[in-house]
């Protein structure tokens, strides 16, 4: 008699038979006329003779002719997992196109991948299908293979000419329940058709949005117990071209979200998270004697969150990758003490388990920075966020937020890229709230240069200088200067200053505080300029407008815009240039004022003299915000307002003539 086997066994079976037979049932539908790969071409909707010409989209290297892509959600079996399909046909048009016959199918070690099949139809109908062996499994991040398990499938279509047809499919089976997904029915190059499938239980309601020019679904209800399934469709749809300084990917063109299965608030996202952080919370090894020696002596909670704050962001080794549900869950904090890295999840969670142990309250923020896009308030869902920082809601009157992966940022500020954001806080107990983090103002992001010119009546100048940086302007220098040798240092100052004035040469610069975000960054130098002057028909002429490096009208040509212009955060400059003048020469006019407000910003140029120099003061403020494209008429003439006045010549007359 055949012994009884254990219930969780019995389960376990049953399991791996549903999903046994799921995924067979699947193979077998997906790979039905396989052998016909190679000599068959049925495309329901596609006539393939009457396929647009590369004239019919003038200036475009290829054409999406069919984007499909379908997610079965199988949520009620013991362990609930997904199964995406992929199916992709793109015309050719010219050489510019060949890059998209070159394929990546990310997975990692939650995911599988199968089923890639590809081939190429040649203008003359010609079928190559790619080579198995030709697809190669490789890292996703090279570079990080000891952090990271985000791996891809890769390969590129063979025998691919211009004018030629790429085609391929792919499979990913999913482990556990996606917690959101995202459609992008419009892409880089023009696309004829899009459609996105999402087959799921009749009885799980779902939270969805869609954007731009895509049609509502079409539904096919069943009774509860069995398969409904939604059908998206968008097309033909143009090319989404990049234009400077437009909303991120995420935020443009037609594309749907749908809400994870089982999230229907933010208290359920909060609570869903928080369940992931108090893993990482719970092991604290060697925490509480960091927290004791580094805390030490003071007495404020402030100050102790300071000493923390930045042990974190200094001592930790920050990497933006992540290992399997790593997406979401950190590591344990004791484990990234031990470490000494992490990724912002890691070191968000472990500053919180650190001011725990001092009894300071600090919880988790998620974010969608501002280089993701803009979170959707509407739809709580984990997929919109990219990035997590931290809030002490007891530190100051409206509480204190931190990004210690910022090692550039000072204690009590955030990056620019966390400014002026709606983020979910994960409270105690999976509490949630939507906050907004503080934005800095102008005169927390201001640049001053200050330059003290000995000219002679050749034009050329010896000028001493200092440029002193607060604020978020600082932190961009110190990200990009902040582990540079000084030979790297002498480089980025030559080539500022190649912009502002041509041809000069260092005599010497220093730069300080660079290491230290508490305090404004200065940078001492002394040049020698020869043409620092124009000398034309007898007089000299200055351009203290150039020397300012202020170059924004010329990223704006055309006439035109698609999307709006974004200006992320405001920023204002201040330039004041002292000038010795050689003996007998004066501004040929005296003091004058020039100046253009506007709601962009502001922009002004003056100067007064004396016998001995001309005192020249130029500054410009750029306000942050969104230029719709219905004003960027009104933006431009005022940028061109603005290059008017930074042309405006200062022309010196030696009047002893």
């Amino acid at each position: 008699m055949a012994e009884e086997q254990p219930a969780e066994a019995v389960g376990s079976m049953k399991l791996r038979f549903i999903v046994t037979i799921v995924l067979l049932a699947g193979i077998i539908l997906h790979g039905c006329g396989s052998s016909d790969w190679a000599r068959r071409i049925d495309w329901p909707g596609i006539d393939m003779q009457k396929l647009p010409a590369a004239g019919d989209y003038p200036g475009e290297p290829a054409l999406i002719l069919l984007d499909e892509g379908s997610v079965e959600v199988n949520l009620l079996t013991e362990t609930a997992f997904s199964v995406y399909d992929r199916h992709t046909i793109v015309k050719i048009f010219n050489s510019r196109g060949f890059r998209y016959a070159n394929i990546a199918v990310p997975y990692n070690n939650h995911s599988e991948v199968d089923e890639i099949k590809a081939r190429t139809i040649g203008p003359d109908g010609k079928i190559t299908v790619l080579n198995p062996e030709k697809i190669y499994d490789v890292n996703l991040y090279p570079n990080f293979i000891f952090y990271s398990d985000q791996r891809a499938r890769i390969f590129t279509l063979p025998a691919v000419t211009e004018g030629s047809i790429i085609e391929y499919r792919y499979r990913i089976t999913i482990n556990n329940r996606t917690y959101g997904n995202q459609w992008r029915f419009q892409h880089d190059i023009p696309i004829l058709r899009s459609q996105f499938t999402l087959i799921k239980q009749s009885e799980w309601e779902i939270d969805y949005r869609i954007f731009g020019d895509v049609t509502p679904p079409v539904v096919t209800n069943l009774p509860a117990g069995f398969k409904q399934t939604l059908v998206w469709e968008a097309g033909p749809l143009p090319p989404l071209h990049p234009e400077f300084l437009m909303p991120p990917m995420n935020e443009v063109g037609a594309r749907l979200t749908i809400a994870p299965a089982g999230i229907s608030s933010w208290s359920d996202l909060a609570s869903w998270y928080d369940g992931l952080v108090k893993q990482g919370m719970d092991n604290r090894d060697g925490l509480s004697d960091l927290a004791d020696s580094l805390t030490s002596g003071l007495t404020s909670d402030r100050e102790k969150l300071k000493v923390m704050f930045e042990w974190t962001r200094d001592e930790l080794r920050y990497i933006a990758v992540e290992i399997g549900i790593g997406g979401y869950q950190p590591s344990p904090a004791g484990e990234v003490y031990f470490e000494r890295y992490g990724d912002c999840k890691d070191m968000t969670t472990f500053l919180c388990a650190l001011a725990d142990e001092a009894g300071i309250p600090v919880y988790q923020a998620l974010v969608s920075t501002r280089q993701n896009g803009l979170s959707d308030t509407t739809l709580p869902s984990a997929a919109q966020f990219n990035h997590v920082i931290a809030y002490a809601p007891e530190i100051g009157p409206d509480g204190l937020w931190m990004d210690a992966t910022d090692k550039s940022c000072a204690f009590g500020s955030l990056p620019w890229y966390d400014q002026d954001l709606n983020v979910l806080q994960v409270g105690p107990e999976g509490g949630s709230r939507l906050r907004r983090t503080p934005a800095s103002g102008p005169e927390n992001n201001i640049s001053r240069v200050e330059w003290h010119a000995k000219m002679d009546s050749t034009g050329s100048a010896t000028i001493t200088a200092m440029t002193t940086a607060g604020g978020i302007v600082a932190n961009e220098i110190r990200e990009e200067l902040r582990e540079t040798s000084l030979r790297e240092q002498r480089e980025w100052l030559e080539i500022n200053l190649e912009e502002r004035c041509p041809g000069s040469e260092i005599d010497s610069f220093a730069m300080h505080h660079l290491e230290n975000p508490d305090s404004d960054l200065e940078i001492v130098y002394r040049i020698d300029d020869r043409d620092f002057a124009d000398s034309l028909s007898g007089m000299l002429v200055l351009k203290p407008g150039a020397m300012t490096g202020e170059k924004l009208s010329s990223f704006f040509h055309n006439d035109a815009r698609t999307f709006p212009v974004r200006i992320q955060i405001p920023v204002k400059t201040v330039f004041n240039l002292n000038v010795h003048l050689p003996e007998g020469w004066h501004p040929s006019i005296p003091d004058r004022k020039y100046e253009s407000k506007s709601d962009f910003g502001v922009c002004s140029l003056k100067w007064d003299s004396t016998s001995e120099e001309i005192r020249i003061v130029v500054e410009t403020l750029l306000q942050a915000g969104e230029i719709e494209p219905e004003a960027y008429g009104k933006f431009t003439r005022y940028l061109d307002e603005t290059r008017k006045i930074l042309e405006t010549p200062i022309v010196l007359q030696n009047q002893r003539r």
